[in-house]
């Protein structure tokens, strides 16, 4: 299920996002384990479909982060859009905020959860892995494991927007940063 600028996805706060999904093939029965691509900086979501994963037996998710991409990163993806619940979201709060676990990270948690409420993906076993800024948010989301951070910064458990218990099972971050403030700003 490959996305696109008429097909993009709402999280948790409207933000729309650019969302491609692979899933396994149809005589395989699910619900399947997730697995998340999270693509690095300045990039977008992987291209084309995970074949490899998905005939392997996972579900893989890769979307272009928030601010990034057809995520109201391009111009044309930031205009006024009457098919969102706020035509004008991209403007009002759709940049990037570097990969904060109050936004980047909980839209990944949000999109993981709405797999799981579809009944297509295991709520406990969901992995994530990624490229540099992709790295980052691989260790936020195991740090946080089966909590999401608020806006507020309080903490509290993680569930799908169905109300299912979230979790990350593993994360294989590939080249991360550990402070990506420091990483950008070096003391």
């Amino acid at each position: 299920c490959e996305g696109s600028l008429a097909t993009r996805v709402e999280t948790w706060d409207g933000v729309p996002l650019d969302v491609n999904v692979t899933l396994p093939p149809a005589d395989m029965a699910g619900p399947f384990p997730l697995v998340v691509d999270i693509h690095g900086w300045a990039m977008g979501k992987t291209g084309g479909p995970q074949t490899a994963r998905a005939l392997q037996g996972y579900v893989v998710l890769a979307y272009s982060a928030r601010g990034f991409h057809r995520s109201c990163g391009l111009p044309p993806a930031r205009v006024s859009d009457p098919t969102l619940t706020d035509p004008d979201v991209c403007l009002k709060r759709g940049w990037l905020r570097l990969s904060d676990a109050r936004y980047e990270v909980r839209d990944t948690q949000h999109l993981a959860g709405v797999l799981a409420d579809e009944g297509i993906v295991i709520p406990h076993k969901v992995g994530v892995t990624g490229a540099s800024y992709g790295g980052g948010q691989s260790m936020i989301l195991a740090a946080l494991r089966n909590r999401t951070m608020l806006p507020d910064g309080t903490l509290v458990p993680w569930t799908s927007p169905g109300g299912l218990a979230m979790e990350i099972a593993a994360a294989a971050p590939l080249i991360p940063w550990t402070d990506l403030a420091e990483a950008l700003t070096p003391a």
